[in-house]
């Protein structure tokens, strides 16, 4: 099982990326996403991510007030891009750009270059875009949580 799981806001850093992006009428508002690579036999999601404070790697994940959506990608490819960056940064400097990327949305205008965009660290979407080789879906390895949860239910038809 593969797919994409994702996090509805909680806290004061999550409410102000929701604040910021667009979510269209009958999706869910998310603040994170992660590259669910498997089910782990206590339950639990493996993912890979990056998370702000901790960066990128493998970790379990709790199913628990979270949104999955199945997505079938390449797993070994997947789990292999997330090791390798393991340990990796979380990208801050994409913060202000998501901002403007998810202000842009609601004016539907597409920005698909970061000019501040750091390399060895990687926002949460950034990170499960590139290690699941999804760019073409999603038009862009940079864009947000939530345009990457629109598209899917536009794509899945939810």
């Amino acid at each position: 099982m593969t797919g994409f799981l994702f996090l509805r806001p909680r806290g004061l850093f999550g409410r102000l990326i929701g604040a910021v992006t667009h979510h269209e009428p009958g999706v869910p508002e998310v603040c994170h996403v992660a590259a669910v690579l498997g089910e782990a036999p206590d339950g639990t999601w493996q993912v890979g991510e990056s998370w702000a404070g901790e960066g990128g790697g493998m970790v379990r994940g709790a199913k628990e007030d979270a949104i999955f959506v199945s997505y079938d990608f390449t797993r070994p490819r997947a789990m292999e891009w997330f090791v390798s960056h393991s340990g990796q940064g979380y990208d801050w400097l994409a913060l202000p750009w998501m901002a403007v990327v998810g202000m842009a949305s609601f004016v539907k205008v597409r920005l698909r270059r970061n000019p501040f965009q750091s390399r060895g660290r990687w926002y949460c979407s950034e990170a499960a875009i590139t290690a699941t080789e999804t760019e073409a879906l999603f038009g862009a390895t940079q864009v947000t949580p939530q345009a990457m949860l629109n598209m899917l239910y536009r794509e899945t038809g939810r």
